[in-house]
């Protein structure tokens, strides 16, 4: 993404942390701001996906400031936010192109969780290799179960009615 574009992301994402935490009545502060960097972490990797729990703890030196930031304009947290996020989608392109190089190996049993509210953000780049190793075979063997279903005629459309098979 071109720096100007993702700056553009990020700060939306900073305004309506604040902004949510500002309607909810909460008195501008520390506290404000903590809760506020929750909303922002959040929207910035929902899925605790892309960033490590090192690449937080960069990001938690602003956790207090953020009030601050956005009066005085200082948003250099975006700045922060976008290298490590540029980052870690530069590693994650590659991780992919190397595991979709060989085969998968659909033998060993494997867990991932899909409630990014049970989520931890992993440790090692290591961590998120094989997080990224189980994403893929998870969205691979939906997408057999999907074209399976169409297939037999048991998918639906929007209205709940059955598609017809394809021929």
């Amino acid at each position: 993404f071109p720096s100007h574009d993702t700056r553009m992301v990020l700060g939306n994402i900073l305004k309506g942390a604040l902004e949510n935490m500002h309607f909810s009545g909460k008195d501008i502060g520390n506290e404000l701001s903590k809760n506020a960097f929750k909303v922002y972490l959040e929207r910035l990797d929902w899925g605790k996906q892309f960033l490590l729990a090192s690449d937080v703890k960069e990001l938690e030196k602003y956790r207090e400031s953020f009030d601050e930031m956005m009066i005085s304009g200082d948003l250099s947290i975006l700045d922060v936010s976008s290298e490590l996020m540029n980052k870690r989608i530069g590693q994650i392109e590659k991780y992919i192109d190397v595991l979709l190089s060989k085969p998968l190996d659909y033998n060993k049993k494997d867990f991932l969780e899909t409630d990014p509210k049970k989520r931890h953000f992993l440790k090692t780049e290591k961590e998120l290799y094989a997080h990224w190793e189980k994403i893929l075979k998870f969205e691979i063997l939906n997408r057999i179960v999907d074209k399976k279903e169409e297939q037999n005629g048991l998918v639906t459309d929007d209205k709940g009615q059955k598609k017809k098979p394809i021929s």
